[in-house]
């Protein structure tokens, strides 16, 4: 299954991809992967002609109708938590930016409308944000069914004692 990668210079990053991954000894790369290398339509109008037809998502089979720049929209919104992120360690830097972008990601969908839930999907490690929302408002369902039936029970006690409400 080919593995696909949307780059702003994908045409000139990939040239020397895999003599990089050799050199490096930190990199590890199957080299029998598939991997499609591609440009974000808004960056390919800055590119060559030749480009084009070449690195365009418009041509890569199983692309679908994706633009490839979806960092670039959520940049801005990753700068102010990169700031903190600077000093973490590596697992607790992504954890903590997958919480930001699963909380992007649950703000773009609750923007969209009501779709049902099978066409949502949050791509994160950790748990997503909208099952800990469905966990909390099950959790507070429940516990105001629970209270407004001990309510109903306390009045129905006082009502039997003759108290009024």
């Amino acid at each position: 299954m080919p593995v696909g990668l949307a780059y702003d210079i994908g045409c000139n990053w990939c040239i020397h991809f895999l003599e990089r991954v050799r050199e490096n000894p930190t990199l590890d790369f199957d080299e029998t992967t598939n991997l499609v290398v591609s440009v974000g339509k808004w960056h390919l109008a800055g590119h060559v002609e030749g480009c084009f037809n070449r690195y365009s998502l418009n041509f890569v089979k199983g692309a679908g109708r994706i633009d490839g720049e979806i960092m670039e929209r959520i940049w801005s919104q990753l700068n102010r938590p990169a700031i903190t992120a600077r000093s973490m360690t590596d697992g607790h830097r992504r954890a903590a930016l997958n919480t930001q972008i699963a909380d992007i990601n649950f703000k773009k969908m609750i923007s969209m409308g009501k779709l049902p839930y099978s066409f949502i999907s949050l791509q994160t490690a950790d748990v997503s944000l909208l099952f800990q929302i469905q966990l909390f408002m099950k959790s507070f369902r429940q516990q105001r069914q629970d209270s407004e039936r001990l309510l109903r029970n306390i009045r129905s006690i006082l009502n039997m004692w003759g108290h009024p409400r």
